[in-house]
């Protein structure tokens, strides 16, 4: 899946047929809104800590809807 900190609205499908377009066989197949992505100290993303958001309640599936 992907995380998602948008900006304003996004069409999620839209977007999904962009990634898949784009992607092909790697392409998301869900797609997580989230406050913020966690970062370190030196601005790199903390993977595992971004894996644990998709599963956390502050982040919420748009992509399929649930």
């Amino acid at each position: 899946g992907a995380v998602v900190v948008p900006k304003g609205p996004i069409d999620w499908s839209a977007l999904d047929a962009f990634a898949s377009g784009r992607l092909e066989a790697i392409a998301p197949r869900r797609y997580y809104e989230a406050a913020a992505i966690p970062r370190n100290d030196m601005g790199k993303i903390r993977r595992p800590e971004l894996a644990a958001l998709a599963q956390s309640p502050d982040a919420t599936l748009r992509h399929p809807a649930q």
